[in-house]
């Protein structure tokens, strides 16, 4: 099982599972993958018409294939979790946890190849920390 949980904005961070780091640094681990502003993408409060205005099926797609630097450090398709870290254990209840959404914009989380929770507005649809998603 994969999980993976990018954000345009790349302010929020999965907490349960727990996710496997390759670094202790705190400062590291909740480093954005990449600063897109300053890299020619011009953020925009309808980051969907955008998207598929420019081809990309999803916010995931959008990751994979668009061009764009990581920040120093990081690994492209992973940040700064280890892709051969320990499976993490189905929480009780399917419960997922993150640091919650501080800023609008999309966000998606993937297990393996299956999307199993999205939001165009992500502040707003999941305003706690706490989510359910299917594990399954």
């Amino acid at each position: 099982m994969a999980l993976l949980a990018p954000m345009a904005d790349a302010h929020q961070i999965v907490l349960l599972p727990e996710p496997q780091w390759t670094t202790n640094d705190k400062d590291t681990k909740y480093n954005p993958l990449a600063f897109l502003e300053n890299q020619d993408f011009k953020t925009q409060e309808d980051f969907k018409s955008w998207r598929d205005e420019n081809g990309y099926k999803s916010l995931r797609d959008f990751m994979d294939r668009a061009k764009y630097e990581v920040t120093s450090g990081a690994d492209f398709s992973c940040g700064f979790t280890d892709p051969k870290g320990t499976p993490q254990p189905i929480p009780a209840g399917n419960a997922m946890r993150s640091t919650g959404y501080t800023h609008d914009g999309p966000c998606e989380v993937w297990l393996d190849d299956t999307m199993v929770l999205d939001g165009d507005n992500c502040h707003e649809k999941f305003p706690g920390k706490d989510y359910t998603v299917d594990y399954s």
